[in-house]
């Protein structure tokens, strides 16, 4: 006797709330209309409401519940790009993981996430705004440190922070310069020049910085020419 199939209820909800039927989320996860809709009722599901609603409004649901074209119908069928694990990416990076962590997590590598994240402009805003969730929960708990005295944790702040970092931020670094706006030159030394720097035992790298400082450049003067 097969096995019994177990409906994936986070999925399953995420497309009830989507507005997917009790017939549709049956056929896609292979079991009753019965035990779907056993869900809906124990649980409370709300259609049109909750994360599954917003994942509803990216390209990706779009192909995956009304399929159009064969690159549609592949992404379907295959049940690798999933509302859930879109959910699941989304809420790893506004928990604190890198975007290469949260594709990691999903079981994809980064290069498909990079791909789900173009074919798809909003998918692609939620990441955006789950980073910005993110950063803004890391600025909140250096601003309480701050507050309660940690000096290391303004001093973080007021360093990082667009308003202020060009007056207290690190100057930038140059060889033997004041800070600044600098140009490099790597020069390839051959081996006559490295002759000449010492005689035929002399040893230098392949390639040598030289920095020549200049001073910035306004809004309304030109770049010279390289």
């Amino acid at each position: 006797m097969p096995a019994k199939r177990r409906i994936d209820r986070s999925s399953a909800r995420l497309e009830w709330e989507a507005g997917r039927t009790v017939a549709e989320i049956a056929t896609r996860h292979g079991v009753s209309r019965q035990a779907v809709d056993r869900l809906v009722k124990a649980e409370g599901w709300v259609r049109g409401d909750g994360e599954g609603a917003t994942l509803a409004e990216t390209a990706t649901a779009q192909r995956i519940f009304r399929p159009v074209t064969a690159a549609d119908f592949r992404v379907a069928s295959e049940g690798v790009r999933t509302l859930a694990r879109m959910k699941q990416a989304l809420d790893a990076v506004a928990g604190g993981a890198t975007r290469a962590v949260a594709a990691g997590l999903i079981g994809i590598g980064q290069e498909t996430m990079r791909v789900w994240l173009k074919d798809d402009p909003v998918f692609n805003r939620l990441m955006a705004e789950a980073e910005a969730t993110k950063t803004w929960r890391r600025i909140t708990h250096l601003e309480d440190a701050s507050a309660r005295g940690d000096v290391a944790a303004t001093k973080l702040l007021i360093e990082r922070d667009p308003a202020s970092r060009g007056e207290f931020g690190p100057p930038a670094a140059t060889f033997g310069g004041e800070g600044g706006p600098a140009l490099v030159l790597n020069l390839v030394l051959n081996a006559d020049h490295l002759a000449t720097l010492g005689g035929p035992t002399a040893r230098a790298p392949a390639a040598a910085g030289l920095v020549i400082d200049h001073p910035p450049i306004n809004d309304e003067q030109e770049a010279p020419a390289p």
